[in-house]
């Protein structure tokens, strides 16, 4: 579970017996619910401190995991002076046009900034998942992570 941040963070939604194991038909059922909510993306907001600050600045990648398959697109988002960023999904190789929102998956989070050293753990190492859904646990609430370095 955490080689997958973002199946290890929708856990409880993906087993709903309360188990700490999942499996094919647990993971084909959540995908199933996600399909039966008509909802391609969700427009969200991820707020990012760094010991409890704002960081403004950061890239926000929410990542699909792998096992959904390589058609599932990353959106990104930069980060604003209150440390907040709107992510988008890039529809063209040059940036130009973007799709506000991120896809509904599991998603595992990579943050980065241009000139400082962010540890591992918070991009190519990363621990950060998150489902994106509408029940997803603490999506109402909004996104944040408060990155400890």
């Amino acid at each position: 579970m955490n080689k997958c941040p973002g199946l290890k963070c929708a856990l409880a939604q993906v087993n709903t017996s309360g188990g700490d194991n999942v499996d094919a038909e647990m993971i084909a059922a959540r995908i199933k619910e996600w399909q039966r909510t008509r909802l391609g993306r969700m427009s969200l907001g991820c707020t990012v401190l760094r010991n409890g600050k704002p960081l403004e600045g950061a890239t926000v990648k929410f990542v699909p995991e792998k096992f959904l398959g390589p058609n599932m697109k990353v959106a990104t988002g930069k980060t604003n002076g209150d440390g907040v960023a709107r992510p988008s999904i890039a529809l063209d190789r040059n940036n130009v046009r973007d799709l506000p929102g991120v896809p509904r998956d599991s998603t595992v989070s990579e943050i980065t900034k241009d000139g400082e050293t962010i540890p591992a753990k918070y991009n190519s190492e990363t621990t950060l998942g998150q489902e994106v859904a509408l029940d997803a646990v603490g999506i109402q609430e909004g996104i944040r992570f408060d990155l400890k370095y």
